[in-house]
C-alpha cells in the first residue's frame, strides 16, 4: 500500500507518454478525445484528456511539473494522495466541460497540474502546519510565475478555462481536505 501512490504517478507518466507516441503515430487522432463543453461525447474527455497532448513541449510542460508536485504530494499525503488526484481530475475536467468554450477541445494535464498546484498551495495555508505551509512557498517561489502566465489568456490555444478549473478544484480539495483532516503530514 506504501507503493500505491509512487506506482500511480510513475503508471500516469507512462500512459501520458505512451498515448503521446501513439498519438504521433495516428497523426494526432487522439486529440478527438478530448474535453469537449458540453457535448456528451466531451465528457470522456474528463478521464481522457489529462493523457493527451498536442506537441513535444506540451508533454514535457505538463510532465515535470506534474511529477514534482505529485511525488511531493504523494510523500506528505500518502493516504489521501489517490483521492486528491481522482478528485483533482474529476472536478478540473468537468468544470471545463462545464464552462470552455462552445466548440473547443481541450487536451493536456495542465488542468491536473494547477489543481495539484492549488492543493499544495491551499492545503499550506488552510492547515497551518511547518512542512505542509514550507511546501506552499516552494510550490509558489518555483512555479509561481508559470502559474500566473497559465491563468492570464495571452496565447491562443491554450485552456486558460482549464487552468482555472484544475487551480480552483485543488484549492477546494485542499480545503475539503481539511475538512476531513485524514492525513499524516
Amino acid at each position: 500500500m506504501q507503493q500505491l501512490p509512487y506506482k500511480i504517478i510513475g503508471s500516469w507518466a507512462a500512459i501520458m507518454w505512451g498515448a503521446y507516441f501513439l498519438n504521433l503515430v495516428l497523426l494526432n487522432n487522439l486529440n478527438s478525445f478530448g474535453i469537449k463543453p458540453r457535448e456528451a461525447f466531451g465528457l470522456i474527455g474528463i478521464v481522457t484528456s489529462p493523457f493527451l497532448h498536442g506537441s513535444f513541449f506540451h508533454i514535457i510542460g505538463n510532465t515535470i511539473p506534474f511529477l514534482v508536485m505529485a511525488l511531493l504530494i504523494a510523500t506528505f499525503y500518502k493516504n489521501d494522495f489517490i483521492d486528491i488526484l481522482v478528485g483533482i481530475t474529476l472536478l478540473s475536467g468537468f468544470s471545463t466541460w462545464l464552462l470552455g468554450a462552445t466548440n473547443s477541445n481541450h487536451i493536456g494535464a495542465s488542468g491536473v497540474v494547477f489543481g495539484l498546484a492549488g492543493f499544495m498551495i491551499g492545503a499550506g495555508f488552510l492547515t497551518k502546519k511547518f512542512i505542509p505551509m514550507g511546501i506552499a512557498m516552494a510550490v509558489i517561489f518555483c512555479y509561481g510565475l508559470p502559474l500566473i502566465a497559465g491563468l492570464v489568456p495571452l496565447r491562443s490555444g491554450v485552456s486558460y478555462i482549464g487552468h482555472w478549473a484544475g487551480l480552483f478544484s485543488g484549492v477546494g480539495m485542499s480545503y475539503l481536505y481539511k475538512l476531513t483532516n485524514t492525513t499524516n503530514s
